[in-house]
């Protein structure tokens, strides 16, 4: 079935505790949240159903994983389908655990129990997740997290099924865009802290001079 990889690189739980408490610090929210986006991708035979928070994606904090789900069914039930994650990502900045479901993830997760198919570093190249047969239909959710807090880090991922002559893809829109704690308000938060740093210490160097005199 899966080809199963250990997380490596996983960042320390300090620096995720710290990034969270900036955020918070700022009044500002550690991820974008929005109402996912659901496609479908219908080839000849096989289909599949991609829903996914685009903008939390955009805005992730290290630590803190980001879920896409896609659904796989097909219109016969005479063969197997293959299944694989393509990835194309910045090395050591992400990881991953990967996980099949017979329903949709609902609030309380998987309803009838998951099934772990992967755990692995998102380096490049193509993580193989196993078979279905055609006749059932399967959900898998791609748990993605940033491990490293700072930088200009980048995952294009393509989720492929292919069999009974067919071929489909997520589709390009499908990838977390450059991210390290890139959340709305941070830079002007650090700003103002910065001014605020230089107003107190040119009071504290006038007091000073005062004292002196």
């Amino acid at each position: 079935m899966a080809v199963a990889r250990h997380l490596v690189g996983v960042m320390p739980r300090a620096a995720t505790a710290a990034a969270l408490a900036l955020a918070l610090s700022l009044g500002v929210p550690a991820a974008a949240h929005a109402a996912p986006a659901r496609t479908i991708i219908q080839g000849d035979v096989l289909r599949l159903e991609s829903v996914q928070d685009v903008e939390a994606m955009a805005a992730m904090v290290p630590g803190v994983p980001v879920s896409w789900d896609v659904g796989v069914s097909a219109s016969r039930a005479d063969g197997d389908i293959a299944l694989q994650l393509e990835v194309d990502a910045t090395d050591e900045a992400f990881s991953t655990v990967i996980a099949s479901c017979a329903v949709a993830w609902d609030a309380d997760g998987c309803a009838t129990g998951e099934a772990i198919l992967a755990e692995a570093p998102l380096d490049d190249g193509v993580v193989v997740l196993g078979e279905q047969p055609s006749g059932e239909q399967r959900w898998y959710r791609i748990a993605v997290v940033l491990d490293i807090d700072l930088g200009d880090h980048r995952a294009d991922l393509v989720f492929r099924a292919t069999g009974l002559g067919d071929d489909v893809a997520s589709g390009g829109d499908v990838g977390l865009p450059p991210t390290g704690l890139d959340v709305p308000g941070l830079g002007i938060g650090l700003a103002i802290m910065a001014v605020g740093g230089g107003i107190l210490l040119a009071a504290l160097a006038r007091r000073r001079r005062e004292v002196d005199a």
